[in-house]
């Protein structure tokens, strides 16, 4: 099977359940489920970036201490924070799109970099 009839074939299999746990389950448990993807995306943000089971392990408790922090932060500063997350986005989006036309990315990123955009990526999915 092809990398993209896998995708396809996973694309048909959760976005009806996406869209079933989306229309039945109750705001908390949709919350909880959505929070278990984000850590789970940012496992595998660690995997990314190199790190054992011990810098990933660290990396998911960082974030998980970053959401209660971010729900008690005024609504100007979440803005703020929601602009950054946008922008390390598109920072993201050209990356993939110089890769795609063939141009070398730089070296290897310093960790504290990982983390940056591993925090600017996940933690609003987070607090979504």
């Amino acid at each position: 099977m092809s990398e993209l009839a896998k995708r396809v074939l996973t694309a048909l299999v959760l976005i009806p359940l996406a869209v079933g746990a989306i229309l039945t389950l109750p705001w908390p448990a949709l919350g909880a489920l959505l929070g278990l993807f984000v850590l789970a995306a940012g496992w595998e943000w660690g995997a990314l970036a190199g790190w054992g089971s011990a810098g990933r392990v660290v990396f998911l408790v960082f974030l998980t201490v970053c959401v209660p922090a971010a729900l008690v932060t005024p609504p100007v500063v979440i803005g703020v924070l929601l602009a950054l997350s946008l922008f390390g986005w598109l920072v993201a989006l050209s990356l993939v799109v110089a890769v795609q036309r063939g141009r070398a990315l730089p070296g290897e990123l310093p960790g504290f970099v990982w983390v940056l955009l591993g925090w600017v990526a996940l933690v609003p999915a987070l607090c979504a």
